[in-house]
Parts: C-alpha cells; structure tokens; sequence
C-alpha cells in the first residue's frame, strides 16, 4: 500500500520562493506540487 500526501500551500516555508506563474499544481515533471510517499508492505 502506498500513501500519498500532496500540497501546494508552501508560501508559508521560510525561504519558499513561488515557482513561474506558468507553473500548474501537478505531480508532474512540470508542476509545481509536492508530493510526500510512503510504501508499506504486508
């Protein structure tokens, strides 16, 4: 099983600089969403 966490309201992070506004919100090698993954395996 693998769950998923995705965001994209990282303007709060310390440091965070926004991405191009071209930039879409996607898991894809062209967006600009974070997605966190954990495998566990039974």
């Amino acid at each position: 099983m693998t769950a998923i966490s995705e965001t994209d309201g990282l303007d709060a992070v310390p440091g965070y600089v926004p991405g191009p506004p071209s930039l879409v919100a996607a898991t894809r090698e062209d967006g600009g969403l974070v997605a966190v993954t954990r495998t566990y395996r039974f």
